[in-house]
């Protein structure tokens, strides 16, 4: 195709999960290549996180600071970031509502912004693990309120709540069981680096218990000692939103149909990351299928009367 017009610019800022960044990144690549050969458009994808240059907390800081997104799109698994006031919920008239845009199941439209200006990319379910040897026979686990019983102090690793995962476990407990549930998980949790961490304590024995994304539940660790919990309550989730500036153009919903709601990036993400995609032609992996307990994510409704910072202190 020839390319005609003046050259467009589209920038997304992305901070998706990173154990799939360089599959994923090959892809998003290869999308960014087949714009600018066929459209004359230039494809940025930004990206942000723990693992890159910079936050983008502190890009949307920079950015509000202006009074202006300076990207198109942004795409973040990082939920605290459409939930703060101060930051993207605060600031809606930055956005588009953006409902009906994608495809996405049925089920999952209570994860969408009540009013369509953050939408749903994909789902990060998370699990509790147990290293079965050091556990006590008398302790029995089956959900998420157990692991506030006072025995259990100082015995449950989680990932530093600078980080998705680490985050959204402390606002699953405060959206279960109030501030007094918020206060008791954050006065009972050990905060280590990052999932992989949690499980190599647990598999150690360093913890008896953990609290990580699926994926890094796969298997018995190198100890055979590691093993699973489903929650009997349901499954916490991160949930990776995407929001799309006010005055950004119709094709930027032609890019994120060619890349996150994808088919190819959807399966990409169920199959090795053990994660739920939104696409509604797109299956979990079997053990999620199987598995009957609900996704516990809080509502929009609660979201916007709580105050964030105390997830901070």
């Amino acid at each position: 195709m020839e390319n005609q017009g003046i050259e467009r610019h589209i920038t997304l800022y992305w901070n998706n999960p990173s154990c799939l960044k360089k599959a994923v990144e090959g892809k998003l690549d290869a999308t960014a290549s087949r714009w600018k050969a066929q459209k004359n458009a230039t494809v940025d994808f930004d990206y942000y996180g723990l693992i890159e240059d910079m936050l983008m907390e502190d890009r949307l800081e920079e950015d509000l600071q202006q009074g202006r997104m300076g990207a198109d799109v942004l795409v973040s698994t990082d939920m605290q970031l459409f939930h703060r006031k101060d930051l993207l919920l605060g600031n809606l008239p930055l956005f588009q509502p953006i409902e009906d845009w994608f495809p996405i199941r049925k089920e999952f439209a209570e994860m969408a912004h009540a009013q369509g200006y953050f939408q749903p990319g994909v789902v990060v379910p998370v699990v509790m693990i147990k290293n079965k040897e050091m556990l006590e026979e008398t302790t029995e686990i089956r959900g998420w309120e157990d692991l506030l019983d006072p025995s259990l102090a100082g015995k449950i690793a989680i990932s530093s709540t600078d980080k998705p995962a680490g985050k959204s476990i402390l606002k699953g407990y405060w959206y279960l069981y109030g501030e007094e549930g918020l206060h008791t998980a954050k006065e009972h949790f050990s905060v280590v680096s990052n999932p992989a961490a949690v499980f190599d304590a647990v598999d150690r024995g360093q913890y008896p218990l953990g609290i990580v994304p699926l994926l890094f539940a796969s298997g018995p660790g190198k100890s055979g000692q590691v093993e699973k919990i489903w929650p009997e309550e349901g499954l916490f989730v991160v949930i990776s939103y995407v929001a799309v500036r006010a005055d950004a153009g119709p094709e930027v919903r032609e890019i994120l149909l060619e890349s996150l709601y994808s088919q190819e990036i959807q399966d990409l993400y169920s199959q090795r990351g053990l994660m739920i995609p939104v696409h509604p032609e797109v299956e979990p992996k079997q053990e999620l299928m199987a598995y009957k307990g609900k996704l516990l994510y809080p509502s929009w409704e609660w979201v916007e009367q709580k105050d964030m910072s105390l997830l901070e202190d």
